[in-house]
């Protein structure tokens, strides 16, 4: 709750960050990517996302670690692919086995399974 009203307070003290702390949109992302190819400079990258430049710098190393096998890290999980997450669990798959088939990693995995069990208490 902290981390949103701080984020909110920022937003609101300073417009030209008004993005701070908000969910990157795929669109946006690839924007991102696309602002890299062309070597702008992170100032500029913050100011047209308007985020700050420790959101740019840390967007970035995520999608550097992002890889085919763990395409979907950082997304939000679909319903559908929740309940696809239950059932793999009713099978007593690995881990790492539900890893590869949802493309996350298995840190992606272990925290929406401890997501699923608060849930369901």
């Amino acid at each position: 709750m902290f981390k949103y009203v701080r984020y909110k307070q920022l937003r609101e003290e300073n417009p030209e960050i008004s993005n701070c702390g908000k969910h990157w949109s795929q669109n946006e992302t690839e924007q991102l990517r696309k602002e890299l190819c062309e070597h702008l400079s992170t100032e500029e990258i913050a100011k047209n996302h308007k985020r700050t430049i420790g959101g740019i710098i840390a967007r970035v190393k995520l999608i550097n670690t992002i890889t085919p096998e763990t395409e979907n890290q950082g997304k939000y999980w679909s319903h559908a692919e929740t309940k696809q997450l239950r059932e793999e669990l009713i099978e007593h798959k690995s881990t790492n086995e539900i890893a590869k088939i949802h493309k996350r990693t298995i840190g992606g995995i272990m925290v929406r399974i401890k997501l699923i069990n608060m849930l369901s208490l």
